[in-house]
């Protein structure tokens, strides 16, 4: 009986029959039983038996509902009228709402030309108005009808243990990296590491950045491994000395193995450039900018590239030099704006510095080598640590011609 249907609605046309017609030949294909008057009354049958023995019978009521439908529900006379009172007396003795499921196939929800009678306002309602919609719509009916929503409620957990603080939040995370160390996740995933350990850093939290690096991670473990046995066979001997060797460039140096310095290089753009003074204004931007400083461990940029002008970034006091690239259309821009007409005036007569340039050379150039040579200049000890903040304040480097 549960899944037994009984479909109603008004003879409007025969356009709207027989796509009533096609809606029980559907459920049946899905294993719903369906009593339909086109298939169940023959001449001579009485309509008012059927009605009322297919409403006792069906587990649920489908109502195609239109604009006529409701018409003739509110009517004093015909099959409409008559099952309209049938279902307002079920309701009214106590027979659940659900059994019966509105389906509106034209007309609309309220107000003009509104399809839905009385008795079933308030009642959610199935959009079957949009033909190309059909079949998604006849899915959200077969699944009422067997009682199997689509979205289930998850089981409830236990209460949290709120004596424990930051236990719902993660403290570890991972960077997926190329070989030649650009990355491999996607920026959406960057982008939400970023300001996780963004907020981390600002609670004085504690966190842990891994790296996993295409070809020369898997490679690290295995050396690792090897380091971690007490005797060695004369195989992994050899192996040991030939992955330390592939290795040596990314791993070993005096400045300390590459994951450190992944992480300071990371850690300061955050503080300095994103936090202290703002010259980073999105984790979008921060993401951009750490994804162009990250490779710079892997190659060193070298001559002009893409027809862009080569200058030294030089530190006004201390002279800690690096080097970046600008193209043409910047160039003009800048001797545009000073009103020069050579890049040597534009540096040494006209004063250019970094807060000169555009956010997008700020990004892709500046700040990630400014990150870059920091490192390097720590590793070189030709600055210290408490070099920090006046390293990473951008107005105080000027540009010259390289």
């Amino acid at each position: 009986m549960e899944h037994k249907v009984f479909i109603t609605y008004s003879w409007d046309d025969h356009q709207h029959k027989e796509w009533v017609r096609k809606l029980a030949d559907d459920l049946e294909a899905n294993g719903i039983e369906t009593l339909l008057d086109v298939y169940a009354l023959q001449p001579g049958d009485s309509i008012t038996h059927f009605m009322n023995k297919s409403l006792e019978e069906a587990g649920k009521v489908v109502v195609v509902l239109t604009p006529n439908y409701r018409s003739r529900s509110l009517s004093q006379s015909g099959g409409v009228s008559y099952e309209q009172q049938i279902v307002s007396g079920e309701i009214m003795s106590g027979v659940e709402r659900n059994k019966f499921i509105p389906i509106i196939r034209s007309g609309n929800f309220q107000g003009e030309n509104c399809a839905i009678p009385p008795h079933f306002k308030g009642i959610y309602s199935i959009n079957f108005k949009e033909d190309l919609d059909y079949n998604m719509s006849l899915n959200t009916l077969v699944r009422t009808i067997y009682n199997e929503p689509e979205f289930v409620k998850p089981e409830r957990g236990s209460k949290p243990d709120f004596t424990k603080t930051n236990d719902y939040k993660r403290d570890e995370f991972t960077i997926d990296l190329n070989s030649d160390f650009s990355l491999r996740q996607s920026t959406e995933v960057f982008i939400d590491i970023l300001s996780e350990i963004s907020e981390l850093r600002r609670n004085n939290s504690s966190y842990t950045l891994n790296y996993n690096i295409e070809q020369y991670s898997e490679l690290h473990k295995e050396l690792n491994a090897l380091n971690l046995k007490r005797e060695l066979t004369q195989e992994e001997v050899q192996r040991k000395n030939i992955l330390r060797e592939v290795l040596r460039p990314y791993y070993f140096n005096k400045g300390g193995n590459i994951y450190s310095q992944f992480d300071a290089c990371i850690n300061n753009i955050i503080d300095y450039s994103y936090q202290e003074y703002g010259y980073i204004s999105s984790f979008k931007e921060l993401a951009e900018c750490i994804m162009n400083c990250l490779p710079l461990f892997s190659y060193e940029v070298k001559g002009k590239i893409n027809n862009e002008t080569g200058f030294d970034v030089f530190h006004k006091n201390g002279k800690w030099i690096y080097k970046i690239y600008i193209n043409q259309e910047e160039l003009k821009n800048l001797r545009g704006k000073v009103g020069v007409d050579s890049n040597l005036f534009l540096t040494t007569i006209a004063g250019l510095y970094t807060f000169d340039l555009s956010k997008e050379t700020l990004l892709n150039q500046v700040i990630p080598k400014q990150a870059y040579s920091f490192m390097i200049n720590i590793i070189n000890k030709r600055v210290k640590d408490d070099d920090k903040e006046e390293y990473f304040r951008t107005g105080n480097w000027s540009i010259g011609i390289a």
